[in-house]
């Protein structure tokens, strides 16, 4: 009932109470593997900064004729695109090739490779600028730098909550509005009745698995 202030209770329910045997099944057989590529992503960036950090390799590629201010950014650049092109093949399986045998992605392998572009360029960009600042924090207060960088990341990461989903994702992702008008009028409301201040409803199109529901919030009146 609408207006009803009671204490929710959350009831833990089998997947079985809403699936089959068959859709469980499958469900694990498209999920167990994937875990064992998430394994491997981790193993092979953690390999890549071990060679960078302990071997010759990272000396050899590190730009140390350029200033503090741009040798920061360019061995993050660095550091970036080695990972990436190290995990490329891992990416490629669980992202790509396995998304359309099972039927979750339309996407061509040149839109597949342009996103993975734009995620390093991303990527890059925003761990330089954070370092940068880390740096550039350290050097001119030595002795309590730590106290300053940590207050700037955790106000980073609260814009970036904001932020992202307006400014990063559009570069992946394409947005349009829900066209089924009662199932757009239902989300808003269960929006109303949870408090939450809808804008309008969107269908995202990630590029991997179509047809995702995107409600864009507002700020309450008065807020």
């Amino acid at each position: 009932m609408e207006g009803d202030s009671s204490p929710r209770k959350f009831v833990r329910t089998a997947a079985s109470s809403f699936f089959s045997a068959e859709e469980v099944a499958r469900a694990r057989a498209y999920h167990r593997p994937l875990y064992w590529a998430g394994a491997a992503d981790v193993g092979l960036e953690a390999g890549v900064l071990a060679a960078l950090a302990w071997s010759g390799a990272g000396a050899a590629l590190d730009p140390g004729s350029l200033p503090w201010w741009g040798r920061t950014p360019a061995y993050t650049a660095i550091v970036i695109a080695a990972s990436a092109v190290v995990r490329t093949p891992v990416a490629l399986w669980s992202g790509f090739i396995r998304e359309r045998r099972w039927d979750f992605s339309t996407q061509r392998l040149r839109s597949w490779a342009a996103d993975g572009a734009k995620a390093v360029a991303v990527n890059s960009g925003l761990t330089a600028a954070a370092l940068l600042g880390l740096v550039a924090l350290a050097r001119a207060l030595p002795g309590w730098w730590l106290a300053p960088t940590a207050a700037a990341f955790a106000l980073a990461a609260l814009l970036f909550s904001f932020l992202a989903p307006v400014v990063l994702e559009p570069l992946f992702n394409s947005y349009s509005p829900l066209q089924d008008a009662a199932l757009a009028a239902e989300l808003h409301r269960l929006a109303r009745r949870a408090g939450l201040p809808v804008r309008e409803v969107l269908v995202q199109d990630t590029r991997v698995v179509r047809g995702f529901l995107c409600i864009r919030l507002v700020r309450p009146a008065g807020s």
